[in-house]
């Protein structure tokens, strides 16, 4: 008896449901998915919101560089989020980025007062959809674009975000976090320059810099405290220096 022949925009999707089952539950993908869907042709979503949904759910389960990855590797991320596309060595390292974060090294040295209050920072959802570990984990991803102008990269990050049916609260906080991680960077990194450091910026600027510069993290990590210990701790603070 013959197979059925798969419909070519039913494969796009089983394949973001097995990107699903591999970050939710570790089940493998079938080796059989990647080369049934090069047969296809694109556009393999017609409407990416269709697909922002099943995306939204790999991106709000810890294990989330694994679904990411996979989609990645397969090319339906560039679809997707055609800001995306690009430099291979940036997305890869952006990945690894996005698997600290659920790692959780990026966390080792922190103020238990500031580790709390990026916690709970964090585990607020958004829109009733998606946490705000989520949408730093996509904000981490979409971090160092190719492009040199900030402003433009995040444009076109905002555009395809709005595409995928992101709403406009999500992409404020991921947009937040593209046009201010630049100097929060070299600020971890030891450059002498006035900044304000946001929770959710520390925890991007400390995912990246676990990945592309190890050597600076215990700088970062005592700048991150200095700094967030100030908002966690305003009056202490006060009283300290008025002693």
């Amino acid at each position: 008896m013959n197979t059925p022949l798969v419909e070519p925009l039913e494969l796009p999707f089983r394949c973001l449901n097995a990107a699903r089952e591999l970050t939710e539950q570790g089940i493998p993908v079938p080796e059989s998915m990647e080369q049934d869907l090069s047969a296809t042709q694109h556009p393999w979503f017609s409407e990416p919101r269709d697909a922002g949904q099943i995306l939204w759910s790999i991106l709000n389960q810890p294990e989330r560089a694994r679904g990411l990855a996979w989609l990645d590797q397969i090319g339906i991320l560039d679809e997707l989020i055609p800001a995306w596309e690009g430099n291979p060595v940036r997305k890869t390292l952006r990945l690894q980025a996005v698997e600290q974060l659920h790692l959780e090294v990026w966390k080792q040295g922190l103020d238990e007062a500031v580790f709390n209050m990026i916690r709970d920072i964090h585990d607020t959802v958004v829109d009733k959809r998606i946490n705000r570990w989520a949408l730093t984990a996509l904000a981490t991803m979409l971090a160092n674009g190719d492009m040199e102008d900030t402003r433009t990269w995040v444009s076109f990050v905002r555009r395809d975000l709005h595409a995928l049916g992101a709403t406009e609260a999500e992409i404020v906080w991921v947009t937040g976090i593209l046009l201010n991680i630049n100097p929060t960077l070299l600020f971890l990194a030891g450059e002498d320059m006035e900044i304000t450091i946001r929770p959710e910026l520390a925890v991007v600027g400390l995912c990246t810099l676990n990945v592309s510069d190890p050597d600076k993290i215990a700088i970062a990590i005592k700048r991150v405290n200095e700094s967030l210990d100030h908002a966690v701790n305003p009056l202490d603070r006060i009283t300290e220096e008025e002693d």
